[in-house]
């Protein structure tokens, strides 16, 4: 209950307009006040036409709340979210599958549990980004060009897992800037701007020293093993045009077959044809397994299963869209391991989509697992082994 000075004038007109505009019910006081004194008696689901009606003027919100002990937020609940809520969490989805894209970001190879997030109680693996994220918040604001969002200073410290061509090129931008060249800091950027080499050739003979220091990233020899490391180098004018020009030719065919390669996966990942799946395999890992219960002198002599993740993606036309796959064995040689996964997993996949014709394989793994002769010897002679056709 509240009291507020009032004359009998605006008493009256008050008494009307609470009565005509708003449902509250307004009693006079049962015990003597002063003459330009009322008791405003609030009910709970009608306390907003009170506020609407004299917040402005008296200045009694926080009173308010005190003195009854609600609020507005409280006795009202939305059971619809409004347009701007809608537009952040549509810009936040974007924002989210943008950065988990396979070309922004990349799942780290790691056996800790700290490189799981639990997230309303799901555990969601980190990601590493494959840029540094001022370039990729370039990068979102020029595929979306409608969305207006500023990049997070916090997020400058996340870790990042950089191409080496992107790295470098990135560098040399740096030193061609620290020289008063206007210049973008992205790569990306850069190769939109410069559509040609001519046009490069002339900024650098107008804006470049007769010596030019620059950083890049190398695989540097050290004893037996080779670390990449970064290395600065000076050169002279000449010859770091002539550099820039073939680097810039190739990292601009790099920039392509990036985007040309992860769109077309996107694109057959989420429009498989009817008969065709996709199997992305990852590559085999060793792990230690550990018991449960067991004697003292076990732990010294613990057993060792090299596990192989994999994801089959169905068409549509499918209920079940994705299946998830992992191959166990205790060879640790991961040699032959590729064959033997098929061997065992098409049969699996042919019981269990009986129409399948092809099989679009997808993989990321070392040269040692997939990307070598055999596992092309492997496909090439896929429809003799297996039946189906294998791309």
């Amino acid at each position: 209950m509240l009291r507020y000075g009032l004359s009998k004038k605006e008493e009256k007109k008050k008494l009307k307009s609470l009565n005509k505009r708003s449902r509250l019910e307004i009693k006079l006081s049962p015990f003597p006040l002063n003459s330009n004194s009322i008791i405003l008696v609030i009910e709970k689901k009608t306390q907003i036409a009170f506020i609407t009606e004299f917040k402005r003027k008296y200045r009694f919100m926080s009173e308010l709340h005190g003195r009854t002990g609600m609020h507005r937020k409280q006795v009202v609940k939305r059971t619809t979210l409004t347009k701007k809520q809608v537009s952040k969490q549509n810009q936040n989805l974007q924002v989210t599958s943008f950065l988990e894209r396979e070309d922004n970001s990349l799942i780290p190879v790691s056996k800790k549990k700290s490189d799981v997030v639990v997230i309303e109680n799901i555990e969601h693996q980190k990601r590493i980004l494959s840029d540094y994220m001022h370039n990729l918040h370039d990068k979102f604001r020029l595929e979306n060009i409608d969305i207006k969002v500023s990049q997070a200073p916090t997020f400058a410290s996340r870790r990042t897992c950089l191409c080496a061509r992107h790295q470098n090129m990135s560098l040399k931008l740096k030193a061609m800037r620290s020289l008063g060249l206007n210049l973008p800091k992205s790569p990306d950027a850069f190769i939109k701007e410069q559509e040609t080499n001519e046009k490069l050739k002339e900024t650098l003979e107008t804006g470049l020293p007769d010596m030019v220091k620059y950083t890049q990233r190398k695989k540097v020899v050290e004893g037996q093993k080779s670390r990449w490391k970064e290395v600065d180098d000076a050169v002279a004018k000449t010859n770091f045009i002539h550099l820039m020009d073939s680097q810039t030719s190739e990292f601009r065919n790099h920039v392509k077959k990036v985007k040309v390669q992860y769109q077309e996966m996107r694109n057959l990942r989420e429009n498989l044809p009817e008969n065709e799946v996709m199997l992305w395999m990852d590559f085999a890992e060793n792990f230690v397994c550990t018991s449960v219960e067991a004697v003292q002198f076990s732990y010294g002599n613990q057993a060792m299963v090299s596990l192989h993740t994999m994801a089959v993606y169905f068409p549509k036309s499918q209920g079940q869209r994705l299946q998830s796959c992992v191959g166990v064995y205790d060879v640790l040689c991961h040699n032959a391991s590729v064959y033997t996964i098929l061997k065992k997993l098409v049969p699996m996949l042919q019981s269990t989509y009986p129409s399948i014709k092809t099989i679009h394989y997808l993989t990321n793994s070392p040269k040692s697992q997939n990307r070598n002769k055999t596992s092309f010897k492997i496909l090439s002679d896929h429809n003799e082994d297996f039946g189906i056709a294998g791309r």
